[in-house]
């Protein structure tokens, strides 16, 4: 009896050890997800694309498509937003969620799940579990992708379709099984009508198949060209639905605005924080990291590829090296895209926004970085030394990231955005809620001020557009439809302090102040 027992205990310990690689994985996945709604138990996050995103989710529900609803309750579609998200959303509620609350769940569920995929492209080329788990640490030690996670954002879902179609278009280059590359074509159309980056996923996959599948070139070529058909299939309804409807295709405007130099440095700082961040390291440091990786990471790559290439490695093996070129074909594309925008379409990117739009791109880096670096290593010759320094410095920097994130644990875990008032300030709230429903609503930010009320508001008009960088020559005739509102009784809600008044328009329309909270203001006609 004690030899079985012996030999029951010695077999258990084996199947751990076999397999703790994947309970490890497994554990830090579920971790994951209970930080993320514990980071949310007040609320997630909501910012002004929030609102349209849950506005259109719920007018889909209603029967009204994808639409927004304006001051007076009419209904107007929405395009400057992909719908994806929106769709899911609407899937969410036709479930029986609150819509917020099932974002909630649904962006806990999609972080773990990409940390995942994230583990398993790493483990599927290195077959290391060190060197893949920690790529998922990197993953979900990000405050950066525990706040987009936190939030009802895009971006959690966006980057759970990436990594889908990454694991995808390699499995399909292992098995060449057609299936495969349209399954992944079809997601990759729901990334691109989740957000316009997805293009990047587009360009990626179709040089992917074209180069690195063992068909007859005809074959890759004919394959490539039907996958940018299936994948364009979505994004070319939208685009036309969008025309029919009287509006350009993505509500921008093409013209040339050269990137600023603020903004380039924006760029430049959040890449940075990707190895050393602000808090712990200066400018300086943080540029030198990024320029060493930037140049010795291609270096490196293309001696482990001249190396392999004069060692003539097997055929069967060479399939699997797919997965850096893919990495490195989407990152370029990424990149391009992300300058496109910058100087032809979105001239008011704010200061906040890179952090947001490079969130895809970090996964990508760390996949990259983690493989191209192992692959180093393996064909280096001193490998011995250089092993346990480059794991050394992967717990640094892990443990980096997991510090940094820790000033995401407080009274009510993440920066809530929006929402912070509504949570903060009850006063507030009851303020605004308690204006008469019957009167029209006006305001410099009715994102805000439909979270805040649950209720639309008219946008008030801008003189100057940063988006299109024209005057606004209905200005004036804007100004004078806004002043019969009021007249009518309606209230006009300004975010901010009462000093920095709104290009004056106070004293143009002759206003006072009806009620003033702590960086709120509810101006109106004191006779209505």
């Amino acid at each position: 009896m004690k030899v079985e027992k012996m030999d029951r205990r010695t077999s258990a310990v084996r199947n751990i050890t076999k397999y703790w690689g994947l309970i490890s994985i497994a554990a830090l996945c579920i971790l994951g997800v209970i930080l993320i709604l514990y980071f949310t138990r007040s609320s997630p996050g909501m910012s002004g694309d929030s609102v349209w995103y849950v506005m259109g989710a719920d007018n889909m529900l209603v029967g009204n498509g994808y639409s927004r609803t304006s001051g007076g309750g009419e209904i107007k579609p929405i395009v400057g937003f992909p719908p994806f998200f929106s769709i899911v959303l609407a899937g969410l509620g036709s479930l029986g969620f609150e819509l917020i609350e099932g974002s909630r769940w649904v962006n806990a569920l999609m972080f773990g799940v990409s940390a995942f995929l994230t583990w398993r492209l790493i483990y599927q080329y290195t077959e290391s579990k060190g060197v893949s788990l920690a790529g998922a640490v990197l993953f979900l030690g990000s405050s950066s992708l525990i706040k987009y996670h936190s939030w009802v954002m895009s971006e959690g879902l966006y980057i759970l379709l990436q990594l889908t179609v990454f694991s995808l278009l390699i499995a399909y280059i292992n098995s060449e099984k057609k299936i495969i590359w349209v399954l992944a074509a079809v997601i990759t159309g729901a990334g691109i009508l989740t957000k316009y980056i997805g293009f990047s996923l587009l360009f990626s996959g179709a040089l992917t198949l074209l180069f690195f599948s063992e068909k007859d070139r005809k074959t890759n070529i004919i394959n490539s060209l039907l996958y940018i058909s299936v994948a364009s299939l979505p994004i070319v309804v939208w685009f036309i639905r969008n025309s029919t409807l009287g509006s350009n295709l993505t509500n921008r405007i093409f013209t040339y605005h050269p990137m600023r130099l603020d903004l380039l440095s924006v760029y430049q700082n959040e890449i940075g924080n990707w190895f050393l961040f602000h808090r712990f390291f200066s400018w300086g440091q943080r540029f030198l990291a990024v320029a060493f990786i930037a140049t010795v990471g291609p270096l490196g790559f293309l001696y482990t590829q001249i190396r392999e290439w004069r060692l003539k490695q097997p055929k069967q093996q060479n399939r699997a090296r797919a997965l850096p070129w893919l990495l490195i074909f989407y990152t370029l594309a990424f990149l391009t895209i992300i300058v496109v925008n910058s100087a032809f379409l979105d001239a008011a990117t704010t200061p906040s926004a890179p952090e947001r739009y490079l969130a895809p791109l970090y996964v990508t880096s760390i996949i990259l970085i983690l493989i191209t670096t192992y692959d180093l290593m393996r064909h280096s010759r001193i490998k011995t030394i250089l092993a346990p320094t480059l794991a050394m410095l992967l717990v640094a920097i892990g443990f980096l990231h997991v510090l940094n994130s820790m000033n995401l644990y407080g009274e009510n875990g993440v920066d809530l955005g929006y929402l912070s008032l509504r949570v903060q300030n009850p006063s507030l709230v009851a303020g605004l809620r308690g204006i008469d429903q019957d009167r029209l609503l006006y305001s410099d930010n009715p994102e805000r001020t439909y979270v805040l009320t649950g209720r639309t508001a008219y946008f008030f008009p801008v003189e100057y557009s940063r988006y299109t960088q024209k005057t606004n020559l209905n200005y004036f005739e804007q100004i004078a439809k806004i002043r019969a509102g009021l007249q009518a009784g309606g209230r006009l809600i300004i975010f901010g302090d009462i000093e920095e008044d709104r290009d004056g328009v106070t004293d143009l329309l002759d206003l006072v102040i009806l009620e003033s909270f702590q960086g709120v203001t509810v101006y109106g006609y004191r006779d209505n």
